[in-house]
């Protein structure tokens, strides 16, 4: 499945419509589908009667063996030649162009199939300019890698979970279905083994030379960008000029304006590998590459700086919450608001915000026009969003206080944490983007990155604020990077939460290594079967009602505090309220999700509010029977997988207290 493009080209010039193109070149990274697509091509020739010859340039010694084949094909009509891997015979591409191809009649038609695209030479020869056709492969996009796990059988709730490792690499894809559990439970997600990463590096990577190459890849993976001084600065022992230009020559290694990076699934499958293997070594690459980045964000320019904040932050990609995201990079570029653009703003603004958002747009613009940042689209320059990082200094003007309910949402918590006079605080006030630009998202990230770096660069910074609508979906987002005030503001009919940090006596590295821990796993492993939570969770609702019940369950095994117990025996009460509040830590996280409050909902009317019947909730609920047995299956399998999330990451529960869902 997919290829239609490759598939409808090849498929024409096997049935002898390919325009005067004799050769056709496929290249990609290792495991993207090559070998496949040159079956496909054998298939189809098989199948329309031409002859079909084919080798592997492993198992070519010398260039005769090569001229052999063409000399078997031409004593055939319509021959088609299949050579593959034509990387491991640095000969090849140079004997075919000059010596076996020039003796070759006009209907012989060549595929050939390696890592890398064909040599210069090809393109600047005048015989073979037009006689000769590229074809990179990419990976898959994600709706063929999806219809190929499903096709295969991989349960659709484990789809994301492999997608998110594999990309769109067809050979990742085929080895995760090989060897996924169909039965692992969606909650768990799928994870790959060592096995998968051993044959997914032979196969992506290759051998590599040395110890140092194989440090040089893994920087690679773990950085979002890499020049000679990135492998100087971490690898000072190494010969950096030597590996970086290795590196560029690889070709699972893309370029761009800012450094050298591999295809995603082979930077996963690096990463991954790296942290099975040894843990140690890659929290010391972090650490040396963050404390390069970090002095980069303080020490360049601040276009530079914000990018760098970027870069920084990617390195703890898999440890932070989804507030941070690194795709779109690229697709806006930011620049300072000209006075020209004033009226811009306001166009925007009036067509995506409310009466009264844009009234403020107009007062700050005229207030503080230089703390406007307007987002160009890289492709056709068009303005997508703009946003503002307004700053004060302690206490702020009292006409901006009466003018704008958000500054006095900050101000009152800044009041509240005894911000002194004169103390600098930022809100980043407006960060507004055209929904039907989808790359305009990415103002938001670039307004998080120059925060942050603002705060790294500039120590006068006190306190920092984020604006935000839907705060539960924020909370979750922001994982604690930035903390939700309490404060709320209804500005056009909607609710807006302020986020914010006082950083008074607090170094940026100290917040980065705090968000980072409340992020990390814990590598927990609970001391209960999976398939076993269902029944405990279950017994533990079936006696909610009862007090002190809860501490005879299975559940209260595995949830049970260190300290429940008193003169040696375990403290009923404490175990009791142990298993209660792990319960409504999974519950409150369900209740968080719009998605998953029917489920909440037909969990609590059923088991928690005393419903004698469950046809009782479903009157309760006001929803019909057979809709009410659907939410509480699903209920069900939703507030168990967030115990068993709980569970494994040894999140600590809250203490007991009153109980909101009884």
């Amino acid at each position: 499945m997919g290829r239609p493009t490759e598939t409808g080209l090849l498929g024409a010039a096997v049935a002898g419509d390919s325009d005067g193109v004799q050769v056709f070149w496929v290249h990609g990274p290792g495991g993207v589908g090559k070998s496949s697509l040159l079956h496909w091509v054998e298939a189809r020739a098989r199948a329309t009667g031409r002859s079909v010859h084919t080798v592997d340039g492993r198992d070519l010694r010398r260039p005769s063996e090569l001229a052999d084949l063409f000399a078997d094909a031409r004593t055939h009509d319509d021959p088609v030649v299949l050579v593959d891997t034509v990387e491991q015979c640095s000969w090849l591409g140079p004997v075919l162009r000059e010596r076996v191809l020039p003796g070759t009649s006009d209907r012989t038609l060549v595929v050939v199939a390696g890592r890398e695209a064909p040599d210069m030479e090809w393109r600047i020869d005048p015989g073979w300019h037009a006689a000769m056709s590229e074809l990179p492969l990419g990976p898959l996009p994600r709706s063929e890698a999806q219809q190929l796990l499903g096709a295969a059988g991989l349960p659709a709730a484990l789809h994301d979970s492999v997608i998110r490792f594999a990309g769109g690499n067809p050979l990742t894809l085929s080895l995760a279905v090989a060897v996924a559990d169909t039965r692992s439970h969606p909650g768990e997600g799928w994870v790959p083994s060592a096995e998968i990463l051993r044959t997914l590096l032979a196969r992506l990577v290759g051998d590599v030379p040395t110890s140092a190459h194989r440090r040089a890849l893994e920087v690679a993976a773990l950085a979002a960008t890499t020049t000679e001084r990135t492998l100087r600065t971490t690898l000072p022992e190494h010969d950096a000029e030597g590996l970086f230009a290795w590196l560029r020559e690889q070709p699972y290694i893309d370029s761009s304006p800012t450094g050298v990076f591999p295809h995603d699934v082979v930077r996963e499958a690096l990463v991954a590998d790296l942290k099975w293997r040894d843990r140690a070594a890659l929290d010391a690459m972090r650490t040396s590459l963050s404390d390069h980045l970090l002095a980069t964000v303080r020490t360049g320019s601040e276009r530079e700086a914000v990018e760098t904040m970027g870069d920084l932050l990617f390195l703890y990609r898999d440890l932070l919450s989804e507030a941070f995201t690194w795709s779109g990079r690229g697709a806006v570029t930011d620049e300072a608001l000209d006075p020209l653009d004033g009226n811009t703003v306001l166009t925007l603004s009036r067509r995506l915000l409310g009466d009264e958002s844009t009234a403020l747009v107009e007062y700050w613009l005229e207030r503080q026009p230089t703390a406007f940042t307007l987002y160009r689209s890289s492709e056709s320059r068009e303005v997508v969003a703009f946003s503002a990082r307004l700053t004060f200094r302690a206490p702020p003007p009292e006409e901006d206080l009466a003018r704008d309910p958000v500054l006095r949402a900050a101000w009152a918590f800044c009041t509240d944490v005894g911000l002194r006079d004169g103390d600098e605080f930022a809100v980043a006030r407006f960060v507004v983007h055209d929904p039907d630009v989808p790359d305009g998202t990415h103002a938001r990230v670039l307004t998080y990155w120059f925060a942050l770096a603002r705060v790294a660069r500039d120590s006068a910074i006190r306190a920092g604020f984020l604006v935000y609508p839907d705060p539960p979906a924020w909370e979750r987002r922001l994982g604690g990077a930035m903390l939700d005030t309490g404060q709320r503001v209804e500005l056009d009919g909607h609710l807006h939460a302020l986020f914010g940090r006082d950083w008074r006596g607090y170094r940026f590295e100290d917040w980065l290594l705090e968000v980072i821990g409340s992020q990390a796993p814990q590598d927990v492993r609970p001391p209960i079967a999976r398939p076993d939570l269902d029944g405990a969770v279950r017994e533990a609702l079936g006696l909610w009602r009862r007090p002190l019940a809860l501490a005879g369950t299975t559940l209260a095994r595995v949830a049970a505090p260190p300290g429940a117990s008193a003169g040696g025996d375990p403290d009923p009460r404490a175990v009791d309220a142990a298993v209660r509040s792990l319960v409504r830590s999974a519950l409150d996280s369900m209740r968080g999700d719009e998605r998953s409050l029917q489920g909440h909902d037909a969990v609590v009317a059923t088991y928690l509010s005393g419903t004698p019947t469950q046809k009782g909730a479903a009157r309760r609920l006001g929803i019909p029977f057979s809709t009410y047995r659907r939410h509480l299956a699903r209920g069900m399998d939703e507030l168990t997988d967030g115990v068993w999330r709980l569970l494994r990451s040894g999140t600590p529960r809250a203490a007991a207290g009153s109980d909101e869902h009884d």
